[in-house]
């Protein structure tokens, strides 16, 4: 999964670029999240539990960062039309 740019225009005038739909993204993060809490939960996790824990760590901070992103714009783009 990708994420998509998309030109952001207010009437005939280019007002630069947004970031696209997030779902699919943030959908495929939640996933991923479970997985790594069931790795985490397993009894033969002892050698990689380092690693689990970096990578739920890396994704909740992918997350948080598409929410606050998505919030921003959303301002942005409300603000922008004032």
């Amino acid at each position: 999964t990708e994420f998509e740019v998309l030109k952001y225009t207010q009437g005939e005038v280019d007002k630069g670029f947004v970031l696209g739909p997030t779902e699919e993204i943030v959908l495929s993060l939640d996933d991923n999240a479970m997985n790594l809490q069931s790795m985490a939960a397993s009894r033969f996790v002892g050698p990689f539990l380092d690693q689990v824990q970096l990578w739920e760590k890396k994704l909740s901070l992918v997350g948080e960062v598409i929410e606050v992103w998505v919030v921003v714009q959303r301002k942005w783009m409300y603000l922008e039309s004032i």
